[in-house]
């Protein structure tokens, strides 16, 4: 795992910079990240020693949208660049891939009332 984490880390540090992964089964960057979250945490990886996780992170905070969600439109795969839905409507499954990943990645803390909350 630490040699396929640091190939990882390597491999996707010139995607994070960028706009993180492309996602092909997906509609692609939101889903693409949320894929390169999950192998670099399997790979031992957390947002404190690994560049890609943070920039990934960063990545997903960045598109989310005012009332909270997220919604990447299909034409990001055919435009190669991050295409919010028409009228920036979030989307439910958006929504759960970019939690997914920021999760995993441990962006997540408890408010003083107990329930989770994403930071930011």
């Amino acid at each position: 795992p630490e040699l396929v984490g640091e190939k990882l880390e390597t491999a996707h540090a010139y995607d994070a910079v960028n706009a993180i992964l492309y996602g092909r089964w997906g509609i692609c960057y939101t889903y693409g990240t949320w894929f390169a979250v999950e192998a670099l945490v399997a790979c031992g990886r957390d947002y404190d020693n690994s560049s890609a996780l943070r920039k990934a992170c960063k990545f997903l905070l960045s598109k989310q949208l005012p009332d909270g969600g997220w919604g990447e439109s299909y034409l990001s795969c055919s435009n190669e660049v991050y295409t919010n839905l028409e009228g920036n409507r979030s989307n439910l499954v958006q929504t759960s891939w970019a939690l997914l990943g920021l999760v995993a990645a441990g962006q997540v803390s408890e408010s003083p009332t107990g329930e989770k909350v994403l930071l930011r």
